[in-house]
């Protein structure tokens, strides 16, 4: 007699809004430098995709792509850049397949102000389609993940 398994719990059309802000001690044109140009150097190993990476990379252009690239030949393209203010902003949209939690849309906004000596980095991830019910936590580590433990770290350490 064939083993049942026990029904995974459906995933419905759902909309997840996060909202963070990041301070970081260096000037805008320094966080966009590191965001644009260093990225690979700050994004963690364990955040890649696929077989042996070589890099991850953000094209602040409209039309750009921010995306992984693989030894192999491979990779991933995470975001299309649909909206860039040079040192301000980045706006991205990009696909969740069900294997990355969805399948659904995200659309990302990163923006840069000045605070004094410091940059506020404000970040605003709007995510909606099918989301399972961990979704949300699991962006919010992510995101903390990135852009406290991960950029504001190298940026703060050069």
């Amino acid at each position: 007699m064939p083993k049942t398994r026990a029904k995974p719990k459906a995933a419905k059309f759902d909309v997840i809004d996060v909202k963070m802000d990041v301070r970081i001690n260096a000037s805008p044109a320094k966080v966009w430098q590191a965001i644009v140009r260093d990225a690979s150097k700050w994004w963690p190993r364990d955040f890649y995709t696929g077989p042996k990476p070589k890099g991850f990379f953000f094209e602040p252009k409209l039309g750009g792509r921010v995306y992984e690239s693989w030894s192999n030949g491979g990779g991933l393209v995470w975001y299309d850049v649909i909206g860039v203010d040079p040192e301000k902003s980045l706006l991205m949209r990009g696909q969740l397949t069900a294997k990355y939690g969805g399948p659904a849309t995200t659309l990302l906004e990163i923006t840069l102000a000045p605070a004094g000596k410091q940059t506020v980095l404000h970040l605003h991830d709007n995510v909606f389609g099918v989301i399972g019910a961990k979704m949300k936590d699991s962006l919010i580590a992510g995101w903390k993940l990135l852009m406290e433990d991960s950029l504001k770290k190298f940026v703060e350490s050069k």
